[in-house]
């Protein structure tokens, strides 16, 4: 359109007079009134109107068009008799029609969000929590962290890019669909920020503990014969209540499953309940003393209750555990337990051990309930070839549609760990 012949010019200037402006974007009519002025140009007519409703239209500032000042003084020249170069023109129009510049840095860096946003929310709403996984702290305080802020970003850009689409689009934009839209646009990010402000809480209130790394590399245990990693987990039950630790094995940065084998590798531990021991053990001592050196002092309380205590020390407690991931794991392949996951030995308040197998969905009367597995100990029985731990399963309710009920009765040899089925529910 810049250098064609006359009559092809003529035309030209006849169709862009009769294009609808109500129907075009700012960037599309400025695009119009610069082929206007150049057009009037080439054909020796005041181009002056063409320009300066040029200048009064603001387009984006990557869309390619000559400065304003430039298209007023390419009209002022004509109107003196010193038209502008075609050369320079040319370029001009080839410049303004050629395609958006993509932006492929920006493209990146939301692909990057926005997979960094699922990755995490897939990651920690899929564990499967009945056996025993979670995220590690470390990934889960900085993951969360950053899906807030990736959150709020994405947010904002989407919200600026569909503008800029809407922008584009060759329809009236009236001032209530702009109002409407600016409130909308408003709205969604409200919204977002206090998404993901509540992750940030629930991520930063989730991680209230300390991760150790007991041992590296450990292939015992492993199924696979890769190598895992021990970590140790000491985590605060609420304030000013004592710290518990739970034990996991890791391949990675991201989740760990709950291993209470690897409690033996816990040197820490050890050393804790060693002085632990030594405190109690000196305090008996003094006790005594003191109950020597008073004539008619009766015996004392507590040490009493010491010696009362339904705990087990920590060979029994070892050997017990060994016994309830005998008996789980013959029960899982039997198929009496759902999943594949080890028992975590743990005492109720009166001391008495009890091991966790999971919970599954089952139809009973017709009706979905949940339901739950606990191995009991049920102290020593004595069989042909001796003694042996006899460990009861019971099956439970936790969410109280049902009272608990007794499955089996199962023997356990103290040497082999071979597991024998008693047959008998009641007992």
């Amino acid at each position: 359109m810049c250098q064609q012949p006359v009559g092809t010019q003529q035309l030209a200037g006849d169709a862009l007079a009769r294009v609808d402006t109500s129907r075009l974007n700012p960037n599309r009519l400025k695009l119009l009134y610069l082929l206007q002025t150049v057009t009037a140009i080439q054909l020796q007519e005041d181009a002056h109107n063409a320009a300066i409703r040029y200048a009064g239209i603001t387009g984006e500032k990557n869309a390619g068009f000559p400065p304003d000042n430039v298209v007023l003084g390419w009209a002022q020249d004509a109107a003196d008799g010193r038209a502008p170069e075609d050369a320079a023109m040319r370029d001009v129009c080839a410049s303004a029609l050629q395609p958006r510049r993509r932006r492929p840095l920006l493209a990146v860096s939301l692909s990057v969000m926005l997979a960094h946003c699922l990755l995490f929310a897939g990651v920690a709403t899929g564990i499967d929590a009945t056996d025993s996984w979670r995220l590690r702290l470390g990934y889960q305080t900085i993951a969360g962290l950053l899906t807030s802020m990736f959150m709020v970003a994405l947010a904002i850009a989407g919200v600026v890019l569909l503008a800029r689409w809407r922008m584009r689009q060759d329809a009236p934009q009236t001032r209530g669909r702009k109002v409407a839209q600016v409130v909308g646009s408003c709205l969604v990010v409200m919204a977002v920020t206090c998404l993901a402000l509540v992750v940030a809480i629930v991520t930063i209130f989730a991680t209230d503990g300390t991760e150790r790394i007991i041992a590296r590399g450990v292939r015992s245990g492993s199924a696979d014969g890769r190598p895992y990693d021990y970590v140790a987990l000491d985590m605060e039950n609420g304030y000013g209540a004592a710290r518990s630790t739970t034990y996991w094995r890791t391949r990675d940065f991201i989740v760990m499953q709950e291993w209470s084998p690897a409690q033996d590798y816990d040197t820490k531990a050890e050393r804790k309940t060693t002085a632990d021991s030594s405190d109690a053990g000196t305090g008996t001592t003094d006790s005594s003393t003191s109950a020597t050196k008073s004539e008619d002092a009766s015996s004392d309380p507590i040490s009493s209750n010491a010696s009362d205590s339904g705990t087990p020390d920590v060979d029994s407690a070892s050997a017990l555990a060994d016994q309830m991931r005998a008996v789980a794991r013959y029960l899982q392949e039997q198929g009496v337990v759902p999943g594949a996951s080890e028992p975590a030995l743990d005492y109720d308040a009166k001391g008495h051990a009890y091991a966790s197998l999971g919970t599954q969905s089952q139809t009973v009367n017709g009706k979905t309930v949940e339901v739950g597995y606990e191995l009991r100990d049920n102290g020593e029985s004595q069989r042909p070839s001796g003694t042996a731990r006899e460990l009861v399963l019971e099956r439970t309710y936790p969410n109280g549609e049902g009272d608990a009920e007794l499955v089996g009765f199962y023997l356990v040899d103290h040497q082999t760990l071979t597991v024998t089925d008693e047959n008998r529910t009641p007992w």
